[in-house]
């Protein structure tokens, strides 16, 4: 995407997100899903600081609707927020929490997405036997559920530490 995509992309979830707080049918949940959609955008910009407000806004009305799935997702972004800000131990947390509920409530893309992100983690930390086997149970599940966008990075990811390590 080019930075006017991204402008516009932000200016379509905001009406969206304008729409959901006045609509007569109150509901959070296309609310979250705005929120959700606007924090992902924001971390692929860089503004991590608006972000991390925007999740922890979302956190809540998931806390009320006691939205477990979506929480997962909620808390991966901050995981992704953390992870951005170098500050590994807290993403690696919350990375662990999401893997844990995703793999209680059986959400297999999640839990795919967490042993990718907990993988890269290890990567950066220097620990590549633990982060290739991350990755492999990522591309390993990603591939039994059809997830073909995470197993195209995580195969990508994997090729890549095999070429650097040989």
């Amino acid at each position: 995407m080019i930075e006017g995509d991204f402008v516009s992309g932000l200016e379509i979830i905001d009406q969206a997100i304008q729409i959901a707080y006045t609509h007569p049918i109150q509901t959070t949940y296309y609310l979250s899903a705005c929120l959700q959609a606007k924090t992902t955008l924001l971390i692929e910009i860089g503004d991590l600081d608006s972000a991390h407000v925007i999740a922890a806004e979302n956190y809540k009305l998931i806390q009320e609707r006691r939205d477990l799935i979506v929480g997962i997702y909620v808390l991966s972004s901050m995981g992704n927020i953390l992870f951005k800000q170098g500050d590994l131990s807290a993403a690696k947390e919350l990375y662990q929490q999401c893997l844990a509920s995703a793999q209680d409530l059986n959400e297999r893309r999640m839990e795919a997405a967490q042993y990718r992100d907990l993988g890269e983690i290890s990567l950066v930390e220097g620990n590549i036997e633990l982060g290739i086997d991350q990755l492999e149970s990522a591309a390993a599940i990603s591939e039994a559920i059809n997830s073909a966008d995470i197993l195209v990075d995580v195969t990508k990811e994997l090729g890549d530490i095999f070429l650097e390590t040989a």
